[in-house]
């Protein structure tokens, strides 16, 4: 029983990630990592979310296979550095047209 407590909080932030949301759509939220996260911490936060949602952890569950996709999605985007810069614009855009 003790050993699973620490995994908990971690289990429950996880969990709180609005997968069907606007936040889904956001590499840098999918991923957890602030926009100006460097290459090394993408990275990581990649494997740990990859490794939890990876189908080998989850067979048959359509649920984990989407949250994997949307995680590889991100990280092929972040991983990229024209891609990324595609994408920064594109957001930066997209909020200057909201606050009109």
């Amino acid at each position: 029983p003790s050993e699973t407590l620490p995994e908990e909080p971690e289990e429950e932030e996880e969990d709180a990630f609005d997968w069907e949301g606007e936040d889904a759509c956001d590499p840098y939220k999918v991923l957890r990592v602030d926009k100006d996260a460097d290459d090394e911490t993408i990275r990581r936060s990649y494997k740990k979310l990859a490794l939890k949602y990876h189908s080998d952890k989850n067979q048959g569950s359509e649920t984990a296979q989407k949250r994997f996709q949307a995680i590889s999605a991100a990280y092929d985007i972040l991983r990229d550095p024209e891609k990324r810069k595609a994408y920064d614009k594109a957001a930066a855009r997209a909020k200057a047209r909201q606050s009109e």
